[in-house]
């Protein structure tokens, strides 16, 4: 196999059906002709970018992906160009996309499909970041995915001792389910009182889909994509996390669940 070959970012149809099924969702409020500009970790195949601008092409009024490994960015890059060919105004970035410097006021999409768990490092204080400089502001809608494969639970415990009580998750099971259902938006709460935000910004979850096949390669790891929209306003973290009306749509069995089980 060629070194081009090995280096792509190849995933499971199953990643894109999860974020097509979010991006639905949110479609529904959204005006029509809204122009938005999109940002993303696109790997070296841009599919995303190339799925989003079938469904509607104001959704990717203009694109910026991000690529940190060298030899990778370099695919991404020729991706760009042959979608540039097609008329589409993008620009790949060797670099981080918490780096992102926003320089327009039109509403942006961010795909943060990150190939770990948006549960702890420095997710929170990188976030924190984001809204203290206004790179995700009001207007915006938030994607992210995180791994849901095994791991410790006893770190995932302690770390989230304190959103655990508040929802008064006490036995192993609802724990687990919880974190299933909502790890991301404990970090982005986190984020807000990082920021001291979380009087002035309004974040809603709009749903969770669990897939499989998630990990580059094709591998096989339990995954979920989060969907998120910011408003204006105050954000509550028991109506943030526990709004009984957010879809859950679960593995292994694929089970649509509405609110807590």
């Amino acid at each position: 196999m060629r070194r081009s070959d090995e280096d792509r970012t190849l995933f499971r149809p199953q990643k894109y059906v999860a974020f097509h099924m979010l991006i639905s969702r949110w479609l529904r409020g959204v005006a029509p002709g809204t122009k938005y500009q999109y940002v993303t970790l696109g790997g070296t195949e841009l599919r995303d970018v190339l799925h989003l601008h079938f469904i509607d092409p104001n959704l990717v009024s203009r694109v910026t992906t991000f690529e940190s490994k060298a030899h990778r960015s370099k695919l991404a890059e020729k991706a760009a160009q042959d979608l540039q060919k097609q008329g589409l105004v993008i620009r790949s970035i060797n670099g981080n996309i918490f780096d992102y410097e926003r320089d327009s006021d039109e509403p942006h999409i961010f795909f943060f499909d990150l190939p770990g768990r948006f549960a702890w490092s420095d997710y929170e204080e990188r976030f924190a970041r984001l809204l203290q400089h206004r790179t995700v502001r009001e207007g915006d809608a938030v994607f992210i995915t995180s791994i849901l494969a095994r791991h410790s639970w006893e770190r995932v415990f302690v770390t989230f001792r304190g959103e655990f009580n508040l929802l008064e998750a006490k036995d192993k099971n609802s724990k687990v389910r919880w974190y299933r259902k909502a790890h991301p938006s404990f970090t982005l709460y986190r984020a807000l009182r990082c920021a001291y935000l979380e009087d002035e910004i309004q974040m809603r979850c709009i749903g969770a889909v669990e897939y499989r096949g998630g990990g580059e390669g094709g591998g096989s790891a339990l995954m979920g994509v989060y969907g998120y929209v910011v408003q204006g306003g105050r954000t509550e973290f028991s109506e943030f996390v526990a709004d009984g009306s957010v879809p859950h749509f679960s593995e292994p069995k694929a089970r649509y669940v509405v609110g807590e089980e």
